[in-house]
């Protein structure tokens, strides 16, 4: 995986580059998971951030999410790939009820599952004072929006990291609670 992020140095930042990137880590991982019985089966989630003159690029695949906290508004900027995701968006299930629900870790797209994925791509304006919020579902399941608005707000991003993981693990968070705060300079 990290063959194919390394990739991406030195090019044009580029949705067309992204979704190069993704096939290639998305290979690599299939090929070895194929070659090597014990890792069937094997897949993740990957979102990234590139950033361009202007603007910032979104690549995506599972259920981690990207967070923008734009003039004091924070936004899901990724769709959660997963059973859950989908039955919120189609209308089939309330996003109160999706917390709870038994099939809330039914991811429906991942990297390195099969030999090529759909990778979701976006172009974001880059905005002095942005604040972005890259995190797994052991963070995002064990906190609501009000909460990571709350801890985005502050203006130390160690103390927020800090406030966000351990309001997650009070929570009764278990999986792994991963997250990367970034911030456009004023």
């Amino acid at each position: 995986a990290i063959e194919g992020l390394k990739a991406l140095y030195g090019l044009t930042p580029s949705l067309a580059a992204i979704d190069a990137c993704y096939q290639r880590i998305t290979r690599d991982i299939y090929l070895r998971q194929q070659a090597e019985d014990y890792l069937s089966g094997m897949g993740t989630t990957l979102t990234m951030l590139w950033e361009a003159p202007g603007s910032v690029l979104l690549g995506h695949v599972g259920d981690s999410r990207a967070y923008l906290l734009r003039e004091g508004q924070l936004t899901q900027v990724s769709n959660d790939h997963s059973l859950v995701g989908e039955m919120v968006r189609s209308g089939a299930l309330a996003r109160d009820a999706a917390r709870s629900s038994p099939y809330r870790n039914v991811i429906t797209r991942a990297v390195g599952t099969e030999d090529r994925v759909v990778c979701d791509t976006a172009v974001v304006d880059r905005v002095p004072g942005d604040r972005w919020l890259l995190c797994s579902d052991g963070l995002s399941e064990h906190q609501d929006a009000r909460s990571i608005l709350e801890c985005r707000m502050m203006n130390d991003r160690e103390t927020s990291a800090d406030r966000m993981v351990v309001g997650a693990l009070e929570a009764g968070g278990r999986d792994n609670i991963t997250l990367i705060l970034l911030e456009v300079p004023r």
